[in-house]
């Protein structure tokens, strides 16, 4: 008779819920192992999901003042409840955000020639009109053109002959997704 009266989806949720807590817990056991203050750093904070947030309060909550989180995030991918939970966080916890502006062209210049092992003047001008002065983009870029051919490296000297087409995708995801 009892049977009859207990719905299983509600033993479902209980079961999952029971799952989470436990999860969430291993991940706090782990993160206080030792006596020295842990960092975890969080790239891509931007992709994070929901489940994720949840689960990093939970840890948060239990570790205050123990773990230093770095999460890192691309500001032009404004996420609705990202935005909400950095927010929140801000209540209960410092937080610093640091913006970090794209590389001017000296900087991409600088950075293709050390990746090169020298200058390439018309290198160093395609890769600045194609990166953005996003310097995970610029050395994508200059491994993509050394592998595809394009750019021949010899000692001190260098040549690059410009593609027809455009060899990686446009944006970050595009690239990373490829990868």
């Amino acid at each position: 008779e009892l049977q009859k009266d207990i719905n299983t989806d509600d033993v479902k949720v209980i079961g999952e819920s029971l799952d989470r807590y436990r999860l969430y817990e291993s991940f706090n056991f782990v993160f206080n192992l030792g006596e020295k203050k842990k960092v975890i750093v969080i790239d891509n904070f931007q992709w994070i999901d929901g489940e994720s947030i949840d689960a990093l309060k939970y840890i948060m909550l239990g570790n205050k003042g123990k773990i230093v989180f770095i999460l890192a995030q691309r500001s032009e991918k404004d996420v609705e409840y990202v935005e909400r939970f950095i927010n929140g966080i801000q209540r209960t916890y410092t937080v610093r955000k640091i913006y970090l502006s794209p590389l001017k062209q000296e900087h991409v210049n600088e950075l293709v020639r050390s990746i090169v092992g020298g200058r390439v003047d018309s290198l160093e001008d395609y890769v600045w009109q194609r990166s953005a002065g996003n310097p995970f983009y610029v050395e994508e870029l200059v491994k993509t053109l050394n592998r595809e051919g394009y750019l021949k490296t010899d000692g001190p000297s260098s040549i690059f002959k410009e593609p027809k087409k455009d060899l990686l995708p446009g944006g970050i995801e595009g690239v990373i997704r490829e990868k």
